[in-house]
């Protein structure tokens, strides 16, 4: 299971995420719950609580660009 933590301009680590099974859905909501109501968080940090390991991730603060490729089927 996968939980994300927070991390403000002061340093202070917040947890924001429930437990999910995904790094990708932990951190997928952990960037909503951020341009919500939660953030500003320039960075946060995802826990793999099966094995303690920690990865940081960082929060775009602009909008997306457009994507440089189309998907047209899966084969």
């Amino acid at each position: 299971m996968f939980i994300v933590f927070g991390k403000d301009d002061r340093g202070q680590l917040t947890r924001i995420t429930n437990e999910y099974p995904t790094a990708v859905e932990a951190v997928g909501r952990a960037s909503l719950l951020n341009k919500a109501h939660w953030g500003p968080y320039t960075s946060a940090f995802v826990l793999d609580t099966e094995t303690n390991k920690v990865a940081e991730v960082l929060f775009d603060q602009a909008p997306p660009p457009p994507p440089a490729f189309t998907i047209r089927s899966w084969r």
